[in-house]
C-alpha cells in the first residue's frame, strides 16, 4: 500500500512517500502534498523518496508538477533519498540538471 505521510520541522515541510508511484496513486497524493503545501504556507519542502521502491512515467509527471508549484509560488523544493532506478529515470529526462537532489533528509535541510 502507498501514502503520503508529513512532518513539520521548524519552517520545512518534509513529505515522505511510502510505497511505489503510479498511475492509480499519483493524482491522489499529488493533490494532498499540493493542499499540505497551501494550507502550511510551506516555502521549504523536502519530499523523502526512500521508502520508493518504483515509480513509472506518472510519478515522473507528479515530481515536475510538484517542483512548478513550489517555485510558481517562490518556495523551495528538495528530493531526498532516491533509488538508483529513481535517479536513472530523472537522468535520461535530464531532470537532476533541475532538480535539487540530496542524499537524504538532514543533507536536504542543508540544501534549502
Amino acid at each position: 500500500m502507498s501514502e503520503v505521510l508529513f512532518n513539520k520541522e521548524n519552517d520545512i515541510l518534509v513529505v515522505e512517500l511510502v510505497g511505489e508511484i503510479n498511475i492509480l496513486d499519483v493524482n491522489d497524493f499529488k493533490e494532498s502534498i499540493k493542499e499540505k503545501i497551501k494550507a502550511e504556507q510551506a516555502k521549504k519542502i523536502i519530499v523523502d523518496m526512500e521508502k520508493v521502491p518504483f515509480m513509472d512515467s506518472s510519478g515522473l509527471g507528479m515530481l515536475i508538477s510538484l517542483y512548478k508549484y513550489v517555485n510558481e509560488n517562490q518556495g523551495k523544493i528538495v528530493y531526498t533519498g532516491l533509488s538508483e532506478y529513481i535517479l536513472k529515470i530523472l537522468g535520461f529526462a535530464k531532470l537532476d540538471k533541475i532538480f535539487i537532489i540530496s542524499d537524504n533528509i538532514q543533507s536536504g535541510k542543508l540544501a534549502l
